[in-house]
């Protein structure tokens, strides 16, 4: 097993001078020995940044991680380095939701009036361009 001390002093220095290959291969070899850990811990070593950015940098299996706790994982670490961002995300999501929801209700008003009206349409002002 590394040593994690002297592992992430080398990821600190070789991503820092973007050596983004060597830092990979180092993470893979590091994620391997993820994969032996028990369950508790692995998740102790994900407390860790520079484990939880080892296991993010490969596919899940590597560090034993299943799919889904990769995804976890990473959103986690995307909602803590960008707040603000996700916050404007939702927000966005938000106004889209209820604009659609009027959108919804203005296109339902608009059949039941001609059902009302037996389907005549009175003719709106002319559009102005």
């Amino acid at each position: 097993m590394l040593n994690s001390n002297i592992f992430l002093g080398f990821v600190r220095h070789k991503t820092a001078t973007s050596e983004g290959l060597w830092a990979y291969s180092i993470a893979k070899s590091f994620g391997q020995s993820m994969r032996g850990m028990s369950d508790d811990a692995r998740r102790s070593a994900l407390r860790n940044e520079h484990y939880t950015a080892a296991a993010l940098e490969q596919p899940p299996e590597l560090s034993g991680l299943t799919p889904s706790q990769s995804k976890a994982i990473a959103d986690e670490t995307l909602r803590a380095r960008f707040p603000s961002e996700i916050a404007g995300i939702n927000e966005a999501k938000q106004v889209l939701e209820s604009a659609g929801t009027a959108f919804e209700t203005v296109r339902i008003a608009a059949e039941n009036e001609l059902k009302a009206s037996g389907g005549q349409i009175q003719p709106g002002p002319a559009a102005r361009i």
